[in-house]
């Protein structure tokens, strides 16, 4: 099999185009095939804006690769001259032994991040008018902040066609094969070989992958825009930041977060991070209940009862999940040549140009110095 590309790339929304732009920036000749538009909101990057935030409570080791990721948005925004990353600091809300709390004092122990505790008083002072419930901790992060995932997946996809990718959209994959000489895609138009191939195909990468050996559940998720029912003022970016809040009541357990109201249009979103109901890409129910929003609000009014107003807007997104919540990145079992990076299970795009990163050295190298190795699928055997 003659290679025509030197990597093609399936799937060009958050990590897809920013591997796209990673290979290409190293000199290969890349296809990217996208069954939708660049950017488009049919997978989880839709409904802006996306956290990033570095004390992270899912696992330390995250943390290392958030440095960088802080780094490498930095150089996208200097390459754009647009501003990637928003930094607005945060609060996040919780019992001091629940798993947002805790986590976030974990991590910003072991690698000496500079978050603050405050007391009831200082977070409206610095944060806002949250209700803090007697038996909660506060915790205040500096380098939380947000991330327009639309504009920085088409800064990724325009640097890319810059160093010489080629992006096809409308374009889905029907089938693909793999051997010691090199890959072959074949697509509703067309067929293509290259020497490497590169899975990001998000919430659709099960059925291209079902013997991978983990299974991959797809999750309805729900956002949601209110516009507040007191001073507005009080809720705009500045002076208002991010925040995450572990709620416990009956019902309603789980962590909840939101952001700044970024335009009187928008609204403020927020939204819970809890996996919601299973389904599949073809399946996904994309209209908002009144059932949907009742969690949302009776948790939005027992911790900011001054933004709970009137709903702006509501959409429906998709979380991926591995079968413990944390991301795959690696080589394919069956082929090296086939590198794959899924399971971001409601938290990866804030990663997005560390994994590009990875996932071409993955492709080019067969390794990489990044430490990704608790993200193998060796985890799970």
């Amino acid at each position: 099999m003659t290679a025509v590309y030197d990597a093609i790339v399936i799937g060009v929304g958050a990590m897809g185009s920013a591997t796209c732009h990673e290979l290409a920036k190293r000199g290969c000749k890349v296809l990217g095939l996208e069954q939708f538009g660049i950017p488009n909101e049919n997978g989880s990057s839709g409904g802006e804006p996306r956290l990033i935030r570095l004390a992270y409570f899912e696992h330390p080791d995250y943390i290392p690769l958030l440095q960088k990721t802080y780094r490498l948005w930095d150089e996208l925004s200097e390459r754009t001259g647009e501003k990637q990353v928003t930094l607005t600091g945060g609060v996040y809300l919780g019992p001091e032994d629940g798993v947002l709390v805790s986590g976030v004092v974990k991590a910003a122990e072991k690698y000496q991040l500079g978050v603050e505790r405050l007391d009831r008083a200082e977070v409206v002072q610095r944060c806002g008018p949250f209700v803090v419930p007697e038996d909660y901790t506060a915790v205040y992060e500096a380098e939380m902040g947000f991330i327009r995932p639309q504009e920085a997946i088409a800064a990724f996809a325009k640097l890319a066609v810059e160093h010489g990718a080629v992006l096809h959209t409308e374009e889905t994959v029907t089938d693909w094969s793999a051997d010691c000489s090199g890959v072959r895609v074949r697509t509703n138009r067309d067929e293509y070989t290259a020497a490497k191939l590169v899975f990001c195909a998000g919430a659709w990468t099960a059925p291209l992958l079902c013997d991978i050996g983990v299974r991959l559940e797809v999750t309805r998720q729900v956002m949601f825009w209110v516009s507040p029912k007191t001073n507005l003022e009080t809720f705009r970016c500045p002076p208002f930041g991010c925040w995450a809040v572990e709620e416990d009541a009956p019902g309603r357990e789980g962590v909840y977060y939101g952001f700044p109201m970024l335009s009187d249009h928008t609204g403020m979103k927020l939204g819970c991070h809890e996996p919601g109901s299973s389904t599949s890409p073809e399946a996904l129910q994309r209209t908002v209940t009144d059932s949907d929003e009742h969690t949302v609000r009776a948790t939005l009014e027992r911790f900011l009862p001054g933004a709970n107003g009137p709903l702006v807007s509501a959409k429906v997104c998709m979380y991926t999940l591995s079968p413990d919540e944390h991301f795959i990145v690696d080589k394919y079992p069956l082929h090296e040549n086939v590198v794959i990076a899924c399971g971001f299970s409601g938290h990866g795009f804030k990663f997005a140009p560390v994994v590009g990163e990875a996932l071409a050295d993955l492709a080019l190298n067969g390794e990489s110095k990044l430490p990704i190795g608790f993200l193998r699928l060796n985890r799970f055997r």
